[in-house]
């Protein structure tokens, strides 16, 4: 079972197991070690662990739905945006 109710929803709509999404989700992604940065983000660590791994695969843009994130706009020139707007910005390349 998983934690997050919303997490666990989205997962049964799919007809899949988490594990069956995990795997498929490894197909796709690759497995990089997070570049050595300073503490950006006060509020959440693990925000830190975004942005440098943002930076280390050196990302164009970051997506985020964290207020932490989103907040800062830009990390080394990479635009932090929520989702609908990296469409829109895919959309228009």
């Amino acid at each position: 079972m998983l934690p997050r109710r919303k997490l666990a929803k989205a997962v049964r709509a799919t007809g899949k197991t988490p594990a069956q999404l995990i795997a498929e989700y490894a197909g796709f992604v690759n497995v990089v070690a997070p570049a050595a940065i300073r503490r950006t983000v006060p509020d959440d660590a693990d925000d830190d662990e975004v942005l440098a791994c943002a930076l280390a695969v050196r990302a164009d843009l970051i997506v985020s739905g964290d207020a932490h994130l989103r907040n800062l706009k830009r990390y080394h020139g990479m635009r932090i945006v929520a989702a609908a707007e990296a469409l829109a910005i895919i959309a228009n390349a």
